[in-house]
């Protein structure tokens, strides 16, 4: 079944598109003719057999038809442009005929598109629909209807006016954390291409906050976070330490290679359990899920399922949740909710990760301060 979301919002701004047009001015134009719209239609359609009439009663506007295609009648209108940034306006001719055929071909079309939905506008630039996924499963389900509604809409007539004019968006939507990822796809792409680009959205958030994902192996989560985060690699949207201690023993960066590290500097409470099991040190639970006994005596519960909307009132733009974990029974926050938005994470380097796990880890001008 396909689903089609009306786009109200065109209306209102049609209104105030004609609002400012009435404190611009108008250049003087002699009213277009048939010739005019002959000329129009023989250089958009120089193949095409095109016939046309002015539509009575209807004001400046013409209705055409292909005579391989007699029950789609399409327009050619006087139209208005120009007013930015000079309010200065102009007329010409306009032609719908490309979004006319894009939804003949949409309401045409009979195979599976339910995990699509068509965005309507007046207005000649939004030929394009768009999908949410959760996980790879739904992208690549998503992606096949996609691939065969292409394959259809080749044999459709006139498909040319549309094809280089459709876009689609895919949507991410990490659950049960909030996060969303957008990937915006030209006409006619290569649908292979949007599977590999979009399943990286999707495996960037499963392997960074130690999460199973529909459609993807635990082998294929953890080859794409071991090559994403690989901590003895320059990334300059990181600061990978140059060595951890744990009780002023050395441990080398690399020993925790393939656990995420976001945005400054974060680890996901899943990327914290993975630090704990490399470390030896007991767990009790999933990284979704765990507790345990932190190297200063205390007892940890992480979960993603523990956060508060009760934020700092000195937070400007306060984030829709804060999460938050046990110590000895009592919620803490993490100390910088501005800097981690009030993810699930822990920052690296920061003393709340170093009394859990026992290791701080440092840079290369860090070192001298804390070598034995």
């Amino acid at each position: 079944m396909k689903r089609r979301i009306p786009r109200t919002m065109a209306l209102a701004l049609a209104a105030a598109m004609l609002g400012a047009g009435l404190s611009g001015c108008m250049e003087p134009h002699k009213p277009f003719t048939d010739a005019d719209v002959e000329a129009l239609l023989a250089e958009r359609f120089p193949d095409g057999d095109v016939t046309f009439r002015r539509s009575l009663g209807v004001g400046k506007t013409w209705t055409c038809t292909f005579a391989d295609c007699p029950d789609t009648p399409f327009s050619v209108y006087v139209a208005t442009g120009g007013g930015d940034p000079v309010p200065a306006y102009y007329r010409y001719l306009a032609c719908d005929a490309p979004e006319v055929f894009w939804t003949r071909a949409w309401d045409a079309y009979e195979g599976e598109l339910d995990a699509w939905s068509l965005f309507e506008s007046d207005g000649p630039a939004d030929l394009y629909f768009s999908t949410h996924y959760q996980n790879v499963e739904q992208l690549r389900r998503a992606a096949d209807q996609l691939a065969q509604f292409y394959d259809w809409c080749q044999t459709q007539p006139h498909a040319d006016l549309f094809a280089d004019r459709i876009l689609c968006y895919c949507y991410f939507t990490g659950e049960p954390l909030l996060r969303e990822s957008s990937y915006k796809m030209g006409p006619w792409s290569d649908v292979d291409y949007l599977v590999e680009t979009c399943t990286a959205y999707a495996l960037d958030y499963y392997a960074y906050y130690g999460l199973p994902c529909a459609g993807c192996s635990a082998e294929e989560i953890d080859a794409y976070a071991a090559e994403r985060w690989n901590w003895t690699a320059p990334d300059g949207a990181r600061e990978y330490p140059d060595l951890c201690y744990s009780d002023g023993t050395p441990i080398p960066a690399e020993f925790f290679s393939g656990i995420g590290l976001g945005a400054w500097n974060t680890v996901s409470y899943g990327g914290v359990y993975e630090m704990l099991q490399r470390l030896n040190i007991p767990t009790e639970g999933t990284p979704d899920r765990f507790s345990c006994t932190g190297a200063d005596g205390a007892f940890y519960e992480f979960s993603y399922d523990l956060w508060t909307t009760e934020v700092s009132p000195t937070l400007s733009n306060p984030p829709e949740r804060i999460y938050q974990y046990r110590r000895d029974g009592e919620a803490v926050s993490e100390e910088l909710p501005k800097l981690t938005d009030g993810q699930p994470v822990l920052l690296l380097g920061n003393t709340q990760l170093e009394a859990i796990t026992g290791v701080r880890c440092v840079r290369k001008d860090e070192r001298e301060a804390v070598e034995p």
